[in-house]
């Protein structure tokens, strides 16, 4: 199913991860859509699909009168501003925020294209949200969240044993969780042969993998590198900026790297940076079968290293990398490595 990139489309709210600060942003495209469009004008998207899905399968929800409002009214659910556009105008009653001036609804009106769809909303319903998009959301003050240096909404208790998740049952290996600190015997300790435990990070400047694109980062950070602390570079005779070749259990060939020397790794670790490393997003060529165009590789966006090269591996499910049972993510910090001099 086509879909729009980030730059192209509604990705909603985003609460914060600490629940000490007080904020919700906001997010809109920045341009329009670049795919096609359907008959009506909407471009074809993963919400446009949904809805006109819903609406040929019959589902309650969808359609001409399908979004109750508080005044007895139904709204319609025909296209994704629908949506998002009320919902961005919830967060900003709620907030109780402001009209805009004169001078930042003329910015937001001219350059956010979901701008074009105000009418969605009534008049002074829009000025607010238009205040709200212009500052990409609503943040509290530091007074809120802080109390001098004590923050105000803190965890006030944290507890080692839960016993919601003691009765729940794994589904991966039916049986139940164990509801407090345990040891994951599927890890592998460090050895001789593999002495370091790999973590991976992600650089300031990078997202999680599509930041590659943009020239003016890659530009800043050409490469990632291999981080070790000093005194495990002096054991192993290693310099600040050779190349290394690093190895895991199952990736014997390993991957080589520039090894970068520094006190903020911890001895016995070794750090790669995520966001590098890539063999699609455009660093390999694409063919479509029957299609005589393809895409060309652009091997820039495949410079550096990828730590999940070196991933624990999983021999039950295929060789596939190790996942947390309890989290129902990938692993990012139970491999082990060992670093050779080039």
């Amino acid at each position: 199913m086509p879909d729009v990139t980030y730059a192209e489309g509604h990705y909603g709210w985003l609460s914060p991860h600490a629940p000490c600060f007080c904020f919700t942003a906001v997010r809109s495209p920045a341009i329009e859509p670049l795919t096609d469009k359907t008959s009506d004008g909407r471009p074809i998207c993963l919400e446009t699909f949904l809805i006109d899905l819903a609406k040929v399968l019959g589902l309650p929800g969808f359609g001409e009168k399908a979004i109750p409002g508080n005044n007895g009214w139904r709204y319609p659910l025909e296209k994704a501003e629908d949506f998002y556009l009320r919902a961005f105008s919830n967060i900003a009653k709620t907030a109780d925020v402001p009209a805009a001036n004169a001078e930042v609804l003329s910015f937001v009106e001219t350059n956010y294209p979901v701008a074009k769809y105000k009418k969605t909303i009534k008049q002074d319903e829009w000025v607010k949200v238009a205040n709200l998009l212009s500052r990409g959301g609503i943040f509290g003050s530091y007074e809120e969240s802080f109390n001098g240096n004590v923050k105000r909404k803190a965890v006030e208790r944290f507890c080692l044993y839960n016993e919601i998740l003691s009765s729940t049952i794994c589904s991966v290996t039916g049986k139940k969780f164990s509801g407090t600190v345990c040891l994951d015997k599927r890890k592998k300790a460090r050895s001789p042969r593999f002495p370091f435990n790999l973590v991976s990070f992600k650089k300031a400047l990078h997202t999680q993998s599509r930041s590659v694109w943009h020239k003016m980062a890659l530009k800043l950070w050409p490469e990632n590198f291999v981080y070790i602390n000093k005194m495990d570079a002096n054991q192993l005779g290693l310099k600040h900026m050779e190349m290394v070749k690093v190895s895991s259990p199952f990736n014997k060939k390993g991957i080589k790297g520039r090894l970068f020397v520094t006190d903020t790794v911890r001895q016995g670790v070794v750090a790669i940076s995520i966001s590098y490393g890539h063999s699609q997003l455009g660093a390999s060529p694409i063919y479509v079968k029957g299609m005589p165009w393809y895409q060309k590789a652009d091997k820039r966006l495949g410079t550096g290293i990828n730590p999940n090269d070196l991933s624990l591996l999983v021999e039950q499910f295929k060789n596939t990398p190790l996942v947390d049972y309890l989290g129902g993510i990938p692993d990012f910090s139970s491999s082990i490595v060992r670093i050779e001099k080039l």
